[in-house]
């Protein structure tokens, strides 16, 4: 079977997006329901992807002023398989993506595989990913953010778990092609002015915890439906935390400089 984006939801097997809910709990990612919502914020980065990684038959302009009426309900439908930006988001769109243009340049080359969905096995369990972009020893994954400072960004990655998500793709292209790209690199770019870029390489010891992470996951997975028993969070009584200034030390309250408590 060809795999392609359009095909790509119907595919029987795990993505990436879906596996990570387990982090937050079992119940959470029985739960989760791919496409359940949709904001400005993930229709930029969708759009930023698109134009970024010359794809941009993947986005459609509404030029109306409101996401509503029949006209507007028309183009939605002719356009379902696209990414729908008003003339506003478009604009900033491109001009992300034109800050970008001089960083892809590196890794738009000729040998470079664009958003090709992957499917491979991992023990048990059918997966699947689309990389954004990789060829023999590259793999490259596109992220739009609020600062590419390298401390807050290492911060954004460890929350959205950024280094498991390259691992889970790297293992895939492994598993699909015979041959795991060796250079793995995160370019992310902030959505205001000035649009500022960085190229972070994702280290062999990051990627070999965010495997490790992945492969917790599953197990994990395999555990709950083997018992039938899908936790939420707090599974079990515990005491409340509170943070230090909540429960007395020493806090002090001042109001224009003048203390009150």
């Amino acid at each position: 079977m060809t795999y392609n984006v359009k095909n790509y939801a119907s595919i029987d097997a795990i993505n990436f997006s879906r596996l990570k809910m387990m982090a937050k709990s079992p119940r959470h990612y029985r739960a989760y329901q791919r496409g359940a919502a949709d904001t400005p914020s993930l229709r930029l980065g969708r759009a930023v992807h698109a134009l970024a990684l010359r794809q941009e038959q993947e986005i459609a302009v509404w030029d109306g002023s409101r996401r509503a009426g029949a006209d507007w309900r028309k183009f939605a439908e002719t356009h379902s398989d696209k990414t729908i930006l008003s003339l506003a988001e478009t604009d900033q769109a491109r001009r992300i993506a034109d800050s970008l243009a001089p960083t892809m340049e590196r890794f738009l080359t000729h040998s470079a595989v664009i958003e090709r969905p992957l499917v491979w096995g991992w023990g048990k369990r059918r997966c699947k990913g689309i990389p954004d972009l990789h060829d023999r020893d590259v793999l490259v994954d596109l992220k739009t953010t609020q600062s590419v400072e390298s401390r807050m960004f290492g911060n954004a990655a460890a929350r959205y778990h950024y280094h498991a998500q390259l691992a889970w793709y790297q293992e895939g292209i492994a598993r699909a092609t015979g041959h795991a790209p060796s250079d793995v690199y995160i370019v992310a770019v902030e959505t205001s002015a000035p649009y500022d870029t960085a190229v972070f390489r994702v280290t062999p010891e990051q990627l070999e915890a965010g495997w490790d992470m992945c492969q917790t996951w599953l197990d994990r997975l395999e555990e709950c439906e083997r018992t039938g028993d899908w936790p939420g969070q707090a599974p079990h009584e515990t005491d409340l935390q509170l943070p230090a200034w909540a429960v007395g030390g020493d806090v002090e309250l001042t109001i224009g400089g003048e203390r009150v408590f």
